[in-house]
């Protein structure tokens, strides 16, 4: 797979789990469900984020 649709793939699952944290958070009254959604979605947002920053590292290595 190419790095560039790789990154492109990242930053968009990025944008999304940066909305439903978002979302999750922001609801009153929220579940422990929810929580712990909320949680797992922030998670997996910074395991992202981390993939995104050695990718483009990689990349401007060669």
């Amino acid at each position: 797979m190419d790095p560039l649709n790789v990154t492109a793939s990242v930053i968009a699952i990025l944008q999304l789990s940066s909305k439903v944290v978002g979302y999750l958070t922001d609801v009153e009254d929220a579940s422990k469900e929810r929580a712990k959604c909320a949680v797992k979605a922030s998670n997996l947002h910074s395991l992202l984020l981390t993939l995104r920053f050695r990718l483009k590292k990689r990349r401007t290595r060669k």
